[in-house]
This record gives C-alpha cells, sequence and structure tokens, in this order.
C-alpha cells in the first residue's frame, strides 16, 4: 500500500529550450488539468513568484486533490532559459563558428564512438546535421557536374557555388523544422558546460546551488523530490551531489529524471564531475528513477546511468521505459510523432490516459516517490485507508 505525501518540495529543472518561468508555470496548470482526471483527481496551480537574478526562480504552489487525500506542493522552478539566452543572443556567425566548434569537440574526443555503442539512436540524431551537409553537398555536385555535361568552358568557380547554394538551401529549408540553430547553440553550450570553460555558466550554476541549498535547509515538506527533464538532467544531477554534501536534509531527497541528456556530458572525457556527482547519489542511497522512450531520439534510450557509473548501483535506482502511444489518444500522437521536440516534450505533457508514468501525477499527487521507484511508476489506484484527507 503507497504512503501518501501531504507535503512536497519539488525542485524543478526544465529543459535547454527558450521558454521563460513564468510559461513553465502556464504549462505545468494546463498539461496537469489533462492529466488530473484520469486519476481521479482535481489539480489547482496558484500564481507563481517569480524571483529575478542570474537564474530566474519561479516559485508556484499545487493543491492536488483525490478521493481521500490531499497533496500541497512546492514548485520550484529555475529558468535555465537563460543558459540558452547566453548563446542564442550572440551575432549568427559567432554561434555557427562556436557550435561547430562544440560539435568537433565532442567528435574528436571520442564522445560520439560512446553515443554509438550506448544508444545508437541518439548516435544518429547527434549526427544528422553531417548527414544533412553531406547530401547538400552531394546534391550540389551532382547540379554542377550536370551543367558541366552542357557548359564545357563552366569556372570550377561556378561549380562551388552551386555547391555552396545547394547547402544554404538544404538547411534554410530544414532549419526551422529542424531547429538547428538550437542544435548549433546546443554544441557550443555543451563544449563550455563540460569543459567548465564560461565563467559566465559556471556563475549561473552556483547561484542555482545555492539557492537549492537554502531552500531544501528550511523545508519541512514530508517529500523534497529533484525533477528534471533533458538538459536539465545534467544540472539537476549536479545540484543534488551538491544538495547531498551540503544539506544534511537533502540525503533524504528523491530524484525523477526523464528524457536525460546526462550522458552527453558524463561520457565525454571531461565530464568527470558528472560522473562523480552520479557516484555520490547512488553512494547515497537515493530513490532515483530514469524515465525513457524509444519513441524520442534525443535521449539515450536503454541506458541506465546510474550503474554505468557505479558499482553500487542497487533497487533504489530504476529506469522505466514507456510508451508514449499507450499514454495518449491515437489523433493526439498521430499530430506529435514526426515531430521530433515535441515527443522530446511529451516527457512534461499531460498524459490522456492513466498510465504508470506522469510527470504531475508523480511530482504533486499523493503517492509517495520511493513507492513509485519501486514499483517502477506510480500504482494503479490510491488508497490510503486510516489517514485523514
Amino acid at each position: 500500500m503507497p504512503e501518501q505525501v501531504r507535503t512536497r518540495l519539488v525542485l524543478c529543472f526544465p529543459g535547454f529550450e527558450p521558454v521563460p518561468v513564468e510559461a513553465h508555470r502556464r504549462r505545468f496548470e494546463r498539461e496537469s488539468a489533462k492529466a488530473a482526471p484520469h486519476y481521479g483527481a482535481t489539480v489547482h496551480v496558484g500564481e507563481a513568484e517569480i524571483e529575478r537574478g542570474p537564474v530566474d526562480v519561479g516559485v508556484f504552489g499545487v493543491t492536488a486533490e483525490g478521493d481521500g487525500w490531499r497533496t500541497e506542493t512546492t514548485m520550484v522552478v529555475y529558468g535555465l532559459a537563460g543558459l540558452n539566452a547566453m548563446y542564442d543572443e550572440r551575432p549568427f556567425a559567432t554561434r555557427l563558428l562556436t557550435g561547430l566548434q562544440g560539435y568537433a569537440d565532442y567528435i574528436l574526443s571520442g564522445a560520439f564512438v560512446r553515443y554509438a555503442r550506448v544508444a545508437w539512436r541518439y548516435f544518429v540524431f547527434v549526427i544528422y546535421p553531417l548527414i544533412l551537409l553531406a547530401l547538400a553537398v552531394l546534391a550540389g555536385g551532382l547540379v554542377a557536374g550536370l551543367v558541366s555535361l552542357f557548359w564545357s568552358g563552366m569556372p570550377a568557380a561556378f561549380g562551388w557555388l552551386v555547391v555552396l547554394a545547394a547547402v544554404i538551401a538544404v538547411f534554410w529549408r530544414a532549419g526551422k523544422r529542424l531547429h538547428l540553430m538550437l542544435f548549433i547553440d546546443d554544441w557550443a553550450f555543451s563544449r563550455d558546460f563540460v569543459r567548465q570553460r564560461n565563467p559566465g555558466v559556471e556563475a549561473k550554476l552556483a547561484h542555482v546551488f545555492a539557492d537549492a541549498r537554502r531552500r531544501v535547509g528550511a523545508s519541512e515538506a514530508d517529500e523534497i523530490l529533484v525533477a528534471a527533464h533533458s538538459f536539465g538532467v545534467p544540472t539537476a544531477v549536479l545540484a543534488l551531489s551538491d544538495l547531498i554534501a551540503n544539506v544534511p536534509r537533502a540525503r533524504s531527497a528523491r530524484l525523477l529524471t526523464a528524457g536525460s541528456s546526462l550522458l552527453k556530458f558524463a561520457l565525454h572525457p571531461a565530464g568527470k564531475r558528472f560522473r562523480e556527482a552520479v557516484a555520490a547519489i547512488v553512494a547515497n542511497d537515493t530513490p532515483w528513477l530514469d524515465v525513457q522512450s524509444l519513441t524520442d531520439p534525443l535521449h539515450c534510450f536503454g541506458s541506465d546511468p546510474a550503474r554505468m557509473f557505479s558499482s553500487g548501483a542497487g533497487e533504489r535506482q530504476r529506469t522505466a521505459r514507456i510508451r508514449f502511444r499507450s499514454q495518449l489518444s491515437p489523433e493526439t500522437y498521430k499530430a506529435i510523432r514526426r515531430d521530433i521536440y515535441r515527443v522530446h516534450r511529451q516527457f512534461v505533457y499531460g498524459v490522456e490516459k492513466r498510465s504508470p508514468y506522469s510527470f504531475h501525477m508523480i511530482t504533486a499527487g499523493p503517492e509517495d516517490f520511493t513507492d513509485v521507484v519501486e514499483h517502477g511508476g506510480l500504482s494503479e489506484t490510491w488508497s490510503f485507508p486510516g489517514r485523514e484527507a
């Protein structure tokens, strides 16, 4: 029988997308309203208090109620969009050059080879810009070759211009749909993050860690949960490791990760601090559920980060593999399945059927996260006999 959580503090680390904390609050309200009825629950999301700083922090209350239970959650959302802004506000040429440098760093360091060994679908995703480039060059070369058949004196410079035009056309057409500039900024940031070479990034992280220490140290909640998605996961893992080392209360915290980008950094030779953070979390025997989906190519499906970087991982560190198709209506699934970034965000969107995984019911519902980890997901029903609502 699951234990009821009456009060919870959630430290939430979103992904690397240009979304302010106010929008994350609106998303949580909208998507939790979709999920709640399938769990016999109602959810009320309060207004957010925004604390401006090196990293904006949004704090809002969530009250969830059902048959015989009521849970009050304080959500603390760290505005990691500020990290994105440091990169996407630069001139185009700078963004492109530093992004390609970051991309080359991960190739030459051997990180890409490790991705191929651990999760081939993620490897295919990270090399798709190279595939696009090769196809564009090939198309341009073929066009130039055909032109030369009818223009015997064609200047070589014209052929190169055709190739360049093909490259620009392919990337221009694919750019918006595939978010190529976000992808480019991602690699520039990734190089800086893994090598700790951008003082601005490190200062923002230090601010987040200090804020988390203050909140957890003062919390009297029944449960403290660190919840992270995508690019938020590596920051969350570093933050939780810091909390365990500095705040005694944090040694009973739990960790939920979904669609994780942790291995992007931990598999890089320079990613020692990420590997050490995982080892510290496992050594503390922190309940940790890492949620993955085969449908999403933007994370390392099939991996087990706790066991990859610590020999001490046990039953309280688990992975859960879910199918978005089984959580959504056929119409919704059909509408999103070809948009890889929308699929990736489904981890933090509302489910349309009762499922073992629901970001909103895990973070705002009554079930103790230790039980969620033990069962690999939420219980099929919630019943708390002998407990007052």
